[in-house]
């Protein structure tokens, strides 16, 4: 081997211990906070996109216990995602899919691409299997149906409608509201069931049934069919249509 090819070498085995270093410091809560912002400084100045974007990304995966410093490193790490571009974005994806800590991914994401693509995104990001012995897959999939609320979307009452069925009343509440939210004729039908259902385990969702039928004037399939212990400050009509007294 060359004297050329041994410096190369040399340079390159420093420069592996320098990214494995700082990986290290960029992914343990337990470290000097000066050290750990030097590491994010370190990837946001890395040329290579395929090491540099993923361990940005692994910044999110934790929160600091001095909220400030957790702030500024995370903006900093936000940043330097950004600042790579489009490039970025496939690594966002694919974290975003794997991570059960979407919030600040989800930032750098739409600061790249359209409205329409992080839609599609949170979309994809949702997990239609059954996943209630899996807390951490629950909490994400909460997480992605309150962010959506925030979008309309276009033919997805159907898919949505899988949400209603689900264990946790936190993910039928988020996803009944999100429904609520559409402009979709569909979703008055696939509400409807909860005006006669009076278990205790659906009584906070019952009542915003209640509310969202009377606010947007929808009208009962059955208006002849009994409605057991109406929320109170409903009134119901013959005709179906229930209103807040």
């Amino acid at each position: 081997m060359g004297l050329m090819e041994k410096w190369n070498q040399f340079k390159e085995n420093r420069r592996q211990k320098r990214i494995t270093s700082n990986k290290n410091l960029i992914r343990r809560d337990k470290v000097n906070k000066d050290e750990r912002l030097a590491a994010i400084s370190f990837f946001c100045e890395l040329d290579d996109l395929s090491l540099s974007v993923p361990i940005l990304l692994s910044r999110f995966e934790f929160s600091a216990d001095n909220g400030i410093v957790d702030t500024r490193e995370k903006e900093k790490a936000l940043e330097g995602i950004t600042e790579k571009g489009e490039a970025s974005i496939t690594h966002i994806k694919d974290h975003l899919r794997r991570s059960t800590r979407i919030a600040w991914p989800l930032k750098a994401l739409s600061n790249l691409v359209s409205e329409e693509e992080v839609i599609q995104t949170l979309k994809d990001c949702l997990d239609f299997n059954d996943v209630k012995f899996d807390q951490a897959k629950v909490d994400k999939n909460y997480d992605l149906l309150c962010y959506l609320a925030d979008y309309r979307l276009e033919n997805y009452a159907g898919h949505l409608a899988h949400f209603l069925d689900q264990h946790d009343e936190r993910i039928r509440f988020a996803a009944a509201e999100l429904l609520v939210a559409q402009n979709d004729g569909e979703v008055p039908h696939l509400l409807e069931r909860f005006i006669y259902d009076i278990s205790d385990e659906n009584r906070r969702l019952r009542k915003t049934i209640f509310l969202a039928f009377s606010e947007k004037g929808w009208k009962l399939s059955d208006p002849k069919k009994n409605i057991e212990q109406p929320p109170r400050g409903f009134t119901i009509s013959s005709n179906g249509i229930i209103a807040k007294a």
